[in-house]
C-alpha cells in the first residue's frame, strides 16, 4: 500500500484542557480520532462509505508517547498515515507537531466490523 501521509492543524481551545492550560488526554485522544476518520473520507474509507457496505471502524488500542502535552492557544499540526492495512485490520501512525517540534507520536490498531453480524470481516 503506498503510504499516503494527511495533515490537518486544530486549534487547543481552552475547554479541551485541564487548569494548567495542558490539553487533556480525552482531548488529545479525540484530536488524533477525528482526524483519521477526515483521513479515512478523503481515501474513500469514511464512516458514510463504510455504512453503505454494513460496515465500520472500531478502534481496538492506542500506544500513545508524550514528549510534551500541547497547550492552550497550540495550533497542532496532525500527520497521520496507515502504516499497515491487511484483511479486516489496519495499523495507523500519528505524529502531532507544535511550530515543528515533536510532541506527541501514537500507533493505533483499527478493525472493520461489520454492523448488522457484529463481526469482523475484511474491508469491502
Amino acid at each position: 500500500m503506498e503510504k499516503s501521509v494527511f495533515e490537518k492543524e486544530w486549534e487547543i481551545y481552552f475547554t479541551q484542557c485541564y487548569s494548567n492550560g495542558r490539553i487533556r488526554f480525552s482531548d488529545l485522544s479525540n484530536i488524533l480520532q477525528l482526524t483519521a476518520g477526515e483521513h479515512a473520507n478523503a481515501v474513500g474509507f469514511g464512516f458514510k462509505e463504510m455504512a453503505k457496505h454494513n460496515q465500520t471502524w472500531v478502534l481496538s488500542r492506542i500506544r500513545i508517547e508524550i514528549a510534551r502535552l500541547p497547550k492552550w492557544m497550540d495550533i497542532v499540526k496532525v500527520k497521520t498515515w496507515i502504516q499497515e492495512l491487511e484483511g479486516a485490520r489496519s495499523t495507523r501512525n500519528f505524529e502531532i507537531t507544535v511550530n515543528g517540534q515533536i510532541y506527541v507520536t501514537a500507533t493505533s490498531y483499527w478493525a472493520v466490523i461489520n454492523t448488522v453480524k457484529r463481526s469482523s470481516e475484511t474491508l469491502a
